[in-house]
């Protein structure tokens, strides 16, 4: 009988346990005027209204949407305040996907010791190791994106990201990277950071730089340790 009623007990907790409700996940809504200088609004005056979903997983969900057009302005996912996963992004000139899937790695991207051998070495004549120095026999890699230059490259990807320019938070992002001999690009890494959306943007698009072919210097090819700034400026 002790049995029998241990195990019906047994069941009726396991039962109880079955029944729990899963969490649900935190909304709030704000209405607002002007997408970037987001004035406050009454539901019926507002222009945009942002739904921030925050999900049992500790991702915050964002999405903007323009009430008129009914139109998703950005769709964002934030681990606390750092962007992560794929983002959509409407600007003037239509919507763009920015993959924000990879973590942010801080430090330095130059070789040691025992790698330099492999790379261009300091030379006060090549000032810029993305330009060719035909009187030093420098051939620099040659990018695959199709932009004439680096800082085509720039102007046609990056982009301001919208809480920094919410915020009015501006800087130089400090970037460094090499590039191998085949023109393979790795060790990109956060030099000097501002912020963490500035940093992770800055980080994006030089993830999404190729290059057809390495540098060469007096015909042999080379490695190189490049750095550069990323500016962010209005």
């Amino acid at each position: 009988m002790r049995v029998v009623f241990l195990s019906l007990l047994l069941v009726l907790t396991v039962g109880s346990f079955a029944q729990q409700p899963a969490a649900m996940p935190e909304v709030k809504k704000f209405y607002f005027k002007s997408f970037f200088d987001r004035v406050k609004s009454p539901q019926k005056g507002a222009d945009f209204v942002e739904t921030v979903t925050v999900g049992a997983d500790s991702i915050t969900h964002v999405e903007i949407r323009h009430i008129t057009l009914d139109q998703i302005v950005l769709d964002a996912f934030l681990k606390k305040d750092e962007p992560v996963g794929m983002w959509y992004y409407h600007l003037a000139n239509g919507g763009r996907l920015l993959n924000y899937d990879f973590n942010l790695v801080y430090g330095s991207a130059a070789p040691d010791s025992a790698e330099k051998a492999f790379f261009v070495p300091n030379l006060p004549e090549i000032t810029n190791l993305l330009v060719d120095v035909p009187e030093k026999k420098y051939v620099a890699p040659v990018l695959a994106t199709g932009d004439g230059d680096l800082s085509e490259f720039m102007q046609n990807n990056l982009v301001f990201p919208y809480y920094s320019m919410v915020n009015k938070q501006y800087g130089r992002v400090l970037i460094g990277l090499q590039i191998d001999e085949e023109g393979t690009v790795s060790r990109i890494t956060v030099e000097n950071g501002v912020n963490v959306y500035l940093d992770k943007e800055a980080m994006r698009i030089m993830k999404k730089i190729r290059f057809r072919s390495g540098a060469k210097l007096d015909g042999q090819p080379k490695r190189i340790y490049y750095r550069l700034y990323i500016s962010f400026f209005q």
